[in-house]
C-alpha cells in the first residue's frame, strides 16, 4: 500500500471520529438542562472515568481477535488500544456504523489486510452478542419467566463454560476476547446499578437478587441497541427497553433520571477514552519515527 493511501485512510478514520465528537457535543447540549436535580457529581466523575477506563477491554478484545488471525504480525496491544479509542466515537453518528468504518480505515492505514478488519468486526459482533445473551439471563425474573435463584445459576455457568469451551475448541484468543468483553459489559452494567440505587427512593429495593436483575436488564437493553440497524449509539432503544423491563419495580422519575445519567456518563467516558486515545497515538508515531 502507497504511503499517501496509507495517509489518506489515516486521515479518514480521524474525520470520521471528529464528526462523532461533534454529534456527542450536540447530545450533551441537549441533556444539561434535564440534569439539575441531580447534584452527586464526584459520583459522576468517579464513573466516567471508570466507563472512560473500561473502554480499555473492548481495545483488548478486539486485539486479541486481531492475533487470533494475523499471530506474529498483528499489531502491538497498546497500538489496538488507541486505534479502538480513536474510532469509538465514531458511532454516535447516524447509521451506527462508522466506528467500523473508522477503525478499518486506521487499521489498513496501518498496514493491516482489510479482510482480517472486516473479519475481526464479523467475530467482534458474534463474541459480544453471546456474553450479551449471557448476561440477559439475569434479566428474565423481571419478565416472570424464571425465579432468581435459577437466572443466576444459569448465569453463573455461561460465564465458566463458555470462555472454557471457547479455549478448548477455538484457541485462547477467542476465548480471552470472550473474558474482556464480559468484563467490559459488567462494568457497564455496574455503573448503570450505581446510578439506579443512588438517585431518590432508587435504594428501596436494593436487594442483591433485583441488583442482579437490573444489572441483567441494562445490557438486555445494551444488545437491543447494538443489533438494531441505524440507531447512532443505540440512542434511544437502550432507553426503550430499560423503561419496558423495569417499570413498576422502579419508580418512574427515578427511572428515568438513572438512564439519562447512564447516558451522560457513558458519552462522556467515550469522549475521555477518545481524548487520551488522541494523544496516546500521537506519542506512538513519535516513538516509531524516533532516531534510533
Amino acid at each position: 500500500m502507497s504511503r499517501t493511501l496509507k495517509r489518506l485512510l489515516h486521515w479518514l478514520g480521524n474525520v470520521m471520529a471528529l464528526f462523532g465528537v461533534a454529534f456527542v457535543v450536540y447530545r450533551l447540549s441537549i441533556y444539561r438542562e434535564q440534569l439539575d436535580a441531580f447534584h452527586a457529581w464526584w459520583l459522576i466523575l468517579g464513573l466516567v472515568l471508570l466507563s472512560a477506563a473500561s473502554g480499555i477491554l473492548l481495545g483488548g478484545g478486539w486485539w486479541f481477535l486481531l492475533r487470533r488471525q494475523l499471530r506474529a504480525a498483528a499489531p502491538s496491544l497498546p497500538w489496538a488500544i488507541l486505534a479502538y479509542g480513536v474510532s469509538q466515537l465514531a458511532k454516535y453518528l447516524p447509521g451506527n456504523i462508522f466506528h467500523f468504518a473508522s477503525r478499518q480505515a486506521l487499521g489498513m492505514s496501518a498496514g493491516i489486510p482489510a479482510g482480517v478488519l472486516l473479519g475481526s468486526v464479523f467475530l467482534e459482533l458474534l463474541t459480544i452478542v453471546s456474553v450479551a445473551c449471557g448476561f440477559a439471563l439475569l434479566a428474565l425474573p423481571l419478565l416472570g419467566a424464571v425465579p432468581y435463584p435459577l437466572a443466576g445459576g444459569a448465569f453463573v455457568l455461561a460465564l465458566l463454560a463458555i470462555p472454557a469451551a471457547l479455549w478448548r475448541m477455538r484457541g485462547a484468543d477467542f476465548s480471552c476476547a470472550w473474558l474482556a468483553y464480559s468484563l467490559y459489559l459488567g462494568l457497564a452494567a455496574a455503573v448503570f446499578c450505581v446510578l439506579l440505587f443512588s438517585v431518590k427512593g432508587g435504594s428501596a429495593a436494593a436487594t442483591p437478587t433485583f441488583i442482579l436483575a437490573c444489572a441483567g436488564a441494562y445490557v438486555l437493553a445494551w444488545l437491543a441497541g447494538l443489533v438494531i440497524p441505524g440507531v447512532p449509539a443505540g440512542i434511544g432503544v437502550r432507553e426503550f427497553v430499560l423503561l419496558f423491563l423495569l417499570k413498576g419495580t422502579v419508580g418512574e422519575a427515578d427511572l428515568l433520571l438513572a438512564v439519562l445519567l447512564g447516558r451522560v456518563v457513558t458519552t462522556a467516558g467515550d469522549c475521555l477514552y477518545y481524548l487520551v486515545s488522541v494523544l496516546g497515538m500521537a506519542a506512538l508515531k513519535d516513538i516509531h519515527h524516533a532516531p534510533r
